[in-house]
């Protein structure tokens, strides 16, 4: 700690060598306003000897108007010792950079060229907290550091932004301003990869060419600038580089991010912010505009009546007779799929539906974000509806109430639900179900009993594949070769489950985090049986919890989100569970376990096994076909895209076991068991009276249900009959009924999985034959063919009776 004098006589308290920089900056003030103000120095002179930022000072006071002895005093007090950096030593690394700017912008050489100019004038330190500091050698008080004499590296915060952006689609970033340059790097690291492959654009705007030639001296930006995502604005072209920024609607509008002390030149962290402001209000009107414009051409193109406003019905209008004809296969019609290639499975899925439609003759087209930098565009959605004049829109677990003023109303549109989503699972998604909407998918008895979706509308239909996507004809073993192992498991990691149930308690406050922290224990309680399988109904653990606390919530979108997250949690327990108990046994048995997708390689635990992402196609298919087993876990049954890929690919595959998924085998086993006792009721019954493994799926379906899982049953008649209809009612819709062979490839805990894996990599002859046939009701049943014409068939009854 250093004394700071304010005067003879007068000393303020020891300070920290952090707080110096505050004193500096006042007494620097002070300095301005009265050069003899003899306190002022003192301070500065106290606050520089702390920093070991002496040389410039001493320089200073040497030009001040001070009494000599004055003078003497505070030269003396600065002492020797400082720590001065060479630009020489720098300069291959400002070559390297300024080459890499060179690649973005012509303006590097206006930078090359302001360097020259000044670097005899500028002197780089490196203070007492170890921080990058600029003097200006011929500068007064008030322009001595440049651009100001700052705690730079203080500004650092990675990890706090890493923490607010992680598993997000975050908006397009502009740093205002480089300062010493350690903003940039951390926002730009920051922002790297925080949802699957997606990474904002990141732009960094500074008309101060001086200050890019410190900042290219400072810090190792090659890679930075050399990113496809990195946008800059340098010296006159700093403006124009924003506001093409601001322009572009592929992107969100942009985020200001003020990059550290301003270099006197701008920008204007406030005047930006204003302009997107401006921007904002800007494409909103553009979007109501459009759509206006384009709902007046589909009325009139849906009538055949130029401005027609009124609004016809599907029966007597003539889109409603291009479906029909369509289904009858007379008729050609343009089809839009709206997707995003942020997603591990729905992206594939538009893909093939859409080469489904277009090997049925339609015209298809996609809108998707353009790179890996771009964001979910409603002006490009509507681009794309006024020059391909769709007949129908397509979308996956996505109602188009969630995209107003996009789709215009005479449009029917078709909404695919894949997934258990809570935003799709709640009464205000029926009830927003429009009138040319079709719902098709998963979920119907849930859907249409609960949650007030439209019967008539809606289609139950099975996740198709795309096996010509996966099969190579012409493939040889060396094609498989670098794919061989024993397990695999194919999906993305984002987060370990320990780190998003931290992100999740932290991202609810108030009533809603003890709320979430309560639901939470209840979940991990239940997640700890033997039994838990991931059907599970957590919207009823949220409405369970707000009544054990006597409270109530009409905040739909909060209920939905603490859904989420909780369903979220679970899938990442049976997912990431699984893969321990995989990796456990193969590192116990010297078998080989591969794990693809994106983010393995940064999991502590499991980064050994990592292999990296592959692409959905031919490189999935391989992978699929080179492993002895492929392994599905998670929240999701075994009606999952990933389940009938591997099938279709020619792969085998182990799923965890769910009890929904055994439905019709435990019905049709309750039958066999009661036509082999004489078909006479009535008689009591408890799951030991069963067989294996009849007898432990009544037990669990009982535990879940709030019953003694040994309990009772006195059987009627009334029960049997029940037995019969649901045998009957789940032969073609469930995974047993589709697959008898089913019980057979499921797996419980981590023991029966290393049970199962042990079996089978070693069994080729059972593991051969249950994978051929259990692939021919995919072959024979799910295809995007198949999906095509009956979705077609559908809708041209469903929308004529809407």
């Amino acid at each position: 700690m250093t004394a700071l004098s304010v005067g003879p006589g007068a000393a303020l308290a020891p300070v920290r060598p952090v707080d110096a920089y505050a004193v500096a900056a006042a007494a620097q003030r002070r300095v301005q306003a009265d050069a003899t103000d003899v306190g002022a120095w003192r301070s500065l002179v106290a606050a520089h000897a702390v920093l070991a930022l002496r040389t410039p000072l001493r320089r200073l006071l040497e030009r001040a108007a001070l009494a000599a002895d004055v003078r003497a005093e505070l030269c003396a007090a600065l002492g020797g010792v400082e720590r001065r950096v060479s630009w020489s030593t720098l300069a291959r690394r400002f070559d390297a950079n300024l080459a890499a700017l060179g690649r973005l912008t012509p303006q590097a050489d206006a930078v090359a060229t302001a360097w020259r100019r000044r670097a005899a004038r500028l002197e780089l330190y490196e203070d007492g907290e170890g921080c990058a500091q600029v003097a200006d050698r011929d500068a007064g008080a008030d322009g001595l550091w440049l651009p100001a004499l700052h705690p730079h590296h203080a500004l650092v915060q990675r990890a706090a932004l890493r923490r607010q952006w992680e598993g997000r689609v975050v908006r397009t970033l502009v740093v205002s301003g480089l300062g010493m340059g350690y903003v940039a790097t951390d926002v730009f690291e920051a922002s790297e990869r925080t949802l699957l492959q997606f990474s904002p654009v990141v732009a960094l705007i500074e008309p101060s060419l001086t200050a890019w030639a410190v900042v290219l001296h400072l810090h190792d930006w090659t890679g930075l600038l050399s990113s496809p995502r990195a946008r800059v604005g340098v010296g006159v072209e700093a403006q124009a580089a924003f506001d093409a920024l601001l322009a572009d609607t592929d992107r969100h509008t942009p985020a200001i991010i003020p990059g550290g002390a301003p270099w006197g030149e701008g920008p204007d962290a406030a005047a930006l912010a204003a302009a997107v402001e401006i921007e904002e209000a800007r494409r909103a009107r553009d979007r109501q505009e459009r759509f206006a414009r384009l709902s007046a051409q589909a009325r009139a193109a849906d009538s055949g009546a130029p401005c027609e406003s009124q609004e016809q019905t599907l029966e007597t209008s003539l889109l409603g007779e291009r479906i029909r004809r369509a289904a009858r296969g007379e008729q050609a019609l343009r089809v839009l799929g709206v997707t995003s290639r942020f997603t591990t499975v729905l992206q594939y899925s538009m893909r093939d539906w859409l080469r489904a439609f277009e090997r049925a003759g339609h015209a298809v087209r996609v809108v998707m974000e353009p790179d890996d930098h771009a964001h979910f565009s409603p002006q490009r959605v509507q681009i794309e509806i006024e020059s391909f004049a769709p007949d129908v829109v397509l979308l996956i677990d996505h109602l188009r109430h969630e995209y107003p003023q996009v789709i215009p109303d005479p449009i029917p549109s078709v909404c695919w639900i894949q997934d258990n989503l809570p935003h799709l699972f709640r009464p205000e998604a029926g009830r927003a179900v429009a009138a040319r909407e079709i719902v098709i998918g998963h979920g119907f008895d849930e859907c249409v009993g609960r949650f007030g979706y439209p019967a008539a509308r809606f289609l139950p239909v099975r996740i198709p594949c795309d096996p010509s996507r996966l099969c190579d004809p012409a493939e040889t073993d060396a094609d498989l070769a670098p794919y061989r192992c024993d397990v695999m498991f194919a999906s993305n990691h984002r987060l370990s489950y320990a780190q998003r149930r931290g992100q999740a308690l932290g991202r609810f406050g108030g009533l809603a985090g003890e709320v979430f922290s309560r639901a939470l224990e209840r979940l991990e309680q239940d997640m700890r049986h033997p039994w838990f399988d991931g059907h599970y109904n957590f919207d009823s653990l949220v409405g369970t919890t707000l009544d054990a606390m006597e409270l109530a919530t009409r905040d739909a979108a909060l209920r939905n989100e603490l859904t989420g997250e909780l369903l979220t949690l679970a899938d990442t327990f049976l997912r990431e569970s699984t893969i321990r108990a995989a990796a456990a046994w193969a590192a116990g048995t010297g078998r080989k376990l591969h794990l693809y997708g994106h983010g393995w390689k940064d999991h502590t635990e499991f980064s050994p096994f990592a292999r990296g992402p592959v692409a959905h196609g031919i490189g999935l298919g391989r992978a699929m076909r080179a492993a002895k087993v492929c392994l599905h876990a998670g929240c999701n049954g075994a009606l999952h895209q990933r389940v009938l890929d591997t099938l279709a690919a020619g792969g085998f595959v182990l799923i965890r076991d769910k009890l929904a998924d055994t439905e019709h085998v435990r019905f049709r086993g309750l039958v066999a068991w009661h036509e082999r006792r004489g078909g006479k009721t009535p008689y009591p019954l408890q799951a030991a009276d069963l067989p294996a493994p009849l007898d432990e799926w009544i037990r669990r379906e009982r535990y879940w249900g709030g019953l003694d899982p040994d309990g009772v049953v006195n059987v009627q008649e009334s029960h049997v009959d029940w037995w019969y209809q649901r045998m009957h009612d789940t032969r073609e819709s469930t995974p047993s009924g589709i697959w008898p062979e089913l019980p057979e490839v499921l797996f419980g805990g981590a023991d029966h999985l290393a049970e199962r894996l042990e079996h089978f990599v070693t069994a080729d002859d059972h593991r051969g034959a249950l994978a051929v046939r259990m692939r021919v009701p995919v072959l024979e049943k799910f295809t995007y063919d198949a999906l095509v014409r009956e979705m077609l068939h559908f809708m041209g009854s469903a929308l004529g009776r809407a």
